[in-house]
């Protein structure tokens, strides 16, 4: 057996061992933040009726803060399926690494109630 092939056979080894693995990290990452999006819903007492979903003709977050400036007195809103501070979207200040609420999670919080 040529070196090529003994590499490319630990390669393939290497992939059969990590690939269960690899699986298991992502499941396990998608179920914390989905308790993490949960907990937050939960600890800033979110329902539907207080969060404000954009217009149909809003396309960016900045114009979508503009336009709740004007119309909106909701404490969250839900872009592109996250649920947001209003008042963060407003000053443009949105940290998209802190913790937020999924909107699909609200509306299945909802639906168990």
């Amino acid at each position: 057996m040529s070196s090529i092939e003994e590499i490319e056979r630990q390669i393939q080894e290497t992939k059969e061992k990590v690939s269960p693995l690899l699986a298991k990290m992502q499941r396990l990452q998608m179920e914390l933040s989905g308790e993490k999006s949960r907990n937050w819903i939960k600890l800033h007492s979110v329902t539907r009726n207080k969060v404000e979903s954009p217009p149909s003709d809003i396309y960016s977050l900045d114009q979508f803060g503009k336009w709740l400036k004007k119309h909106s007195s909701k404490q969250f809103c839900e872009w592109n399926g996250v649920i947001l501070n209003t008042s963060e979207v407003i000053l443009n200040r949105v940290n998209w690494n802190d913790c937020h609420g999924r909107y699909a999670d609200l509306l299945e919080n909802e639906e168990k109630d």
